[in-house]
């Protein structure tokens, strides 16, 4: 096999271990890696897309690798803060399960719909037991994939994943089929895809509401965070305290302090938490060092003045570990999405999960007609990575331009389109096929058996 390691942005070809080796070359094999793992499907990333995926594959029977660079599974809502569910549709599929379980053990919401919105680790615990609960998931956590490995007799086929657990430890999986749910696709660009980075012109693909040049902007890095009332004596209500001190208005104007939620009287008073956005900074979220760079900026210049101005007021400000990112690399598939085609009423032929939100891109100025709900579907062949056989993607970094990403980047839908992804893995692994080949009318009625499409679809 031939391996692609993913070094900033240059892709490099090594010698690697084939699929079917022999006692010699396995004794070699074991030599480089320190373990090597068989799966039916490899997941990376378990994260609202990748444990969906991951779960819906293994219920299908299939065995399943998930791979977690982080200690603690969960992605955005655990280690970013981003922990409200907006967009829709909630309540189908494995994303429903993940809803009622929070909702029955650990609302906070107080029965107020407005405010709904869950603790970091409410979400931890929910899916680390719904994880662990399925047998045929493998999970390996505190694995960051560092390699591609492709398919000796066949370099456009993806055979596994390396992953490094270490220095000079270094791990693989082989996978008959292997889904990039990083939300970035590093994967992806290891296995030698092609990306979208940025935003596109309208001459790209004739998008009505794209800018007239294209340019390398993506959306701001957001730093998330949640009020605690610890003085019982504190004025619970926050609109007092933002229209009554002149440092919180600078620091909006300055930085872009918000909250989840509308901010009124009526729909905060009595709340003793409060999620809410601390500050947002636009950094290449392709390189892990601007990313730290940005956050680095919030905590250091922002964080400390609302800290100081919370803490007199009587609540503690809690802020996320990570600085949240909302786009990235968006890979090329068959298929690429437009924003316009999102807008049209009709759902497309391969559609396999569906999403509610509106074109949300951050720090654009866009027309006020752009901010109503749209109801659209998610293509298959968006999922599929163009020119890699047995690799397909599921999240935000699905094939799409910046535009249309904007309205599919939220949990619910990549919940819906991570377990639609899982089970069309799990579909071409048991049958030996490549995932382009199966069956689209077969894969949809399943899901509409799942919940995920109308019924129409069985």
């Amino acid at each position: 096999m031939k391996r692609r390691d993913f070094i900033g942005i240059s892709i490099l070809s090594a010698s690697a271990a084939p699929s079917i080796v022999s006692a010699k070359e396995r004794k070699r094999e074991k030599k480089k890696y320190f373990k090597v793992t068989e799966a039916d499907v490899v997941v990376v990333g378990a994260g609202p897309a990748g444990i969906p995926a991951a779960i819906a594959a293994a219920r299908n029977g299939s065995k399943v690798v998930l791979l977690e660079e982080d200690q603690l599974i969960g992605g955005a809502p655990v280690d970013m803060f981003v922990s409200f569910p907006c967009g829709g549709p909630q309540n189908i599929g494995i994303f429903s399960e993940i809803r009622k379980k929070v909702m029955e053990k650990y609302d906070i919401s107080g029965g107020k719909p407005y405010a709904l919105w869950f603790f970091p680790s409410t979400y931890a615990l929910v899916l680390s037991e719904m994880v662990a609960k399925e047998k045929n998931i493998e999970l390996i956590s505190g694995a960051h994939v560092c390699g591609a490995i492709m398919d000796e007799n066949s370099p456009s086929k993806i055979a596994g994943v390396e992953y490094c657990a270490g220095v000079r430890l270094t791990g693989a999986v082989k996978g008959k089929v292997v889904i990039d749910a990083t939300g970035s696709g590093e994967l992806s660009v290891m296995a030698g895809a092609k990306y979208m980075f940025g935003r596109e012109s309208k001459s790209d693909f004739g998008e009505k509401y794209a800018p007239e040049k294209g340019d390398k902007k993506v959306q701001p890095c957001t730093l998330m965070g949640y009020l605690q009332k610890f003085d019982d004596k504190a004025e619970v209500d926050i609109v007092k305290l933002l229209k009554s001190e002149a440092m919180m208005k600078k620091l909006i104007a300055r930085s872009g302090v918000g909250f989840a939620k509308r901010i009124d009287e009526s729909n905060l008073h009595g709340v003793n938490q409060f999620l809410m956005w601390t500050a947002a900074k636009p950094c290449d979220t392709r390189d892990s060092t601007s990313v730290a760079r940005a956050m680095s900026k919030v905590v250091n210049e922002i964080i400390p003045e609302l800290t100081d101005l919370f803490w007199k007021a009587g609540f503690a400000l809690h802020t996320a570990p990570k600085i949240g990112i909302r786009e990235s690399r968006r890979i090329v598939g068959d298929k690429i999405i437009t924003s316009d085609e999102l807008m049209q009423k009709e759902l497309p032929e391969d559609v396999i999960s569906r999403g509610v939100y509106r074109i949300d891109s951050w720090g654009r100025k866009l027309p006020q007609e752009l901010h109503k709900s749209l109801s659209f579907g998610i293509p298959y062949r968006a999922t599929i990575v163009k020119g890699i056989d047995n690799l397909m993607m599921a999240g935000k970094h699905i094939s799409g331009t910046s535009l249309a990403m904007s309205a599919y980047r939220v949990q619910p839908i990549l919940g819906g389109m991570g377990q639609a992804v899982g089970l069309a893995a799990s579909i071409a692994a048991a049958s030996g096929t490549n995932p382009r080949d199966i069956d689209v009318k077969d894969l949809q009625k399943r899901l509409s058996s799942q919940g995920i499409l109308p019924k129409e679809y069985a």
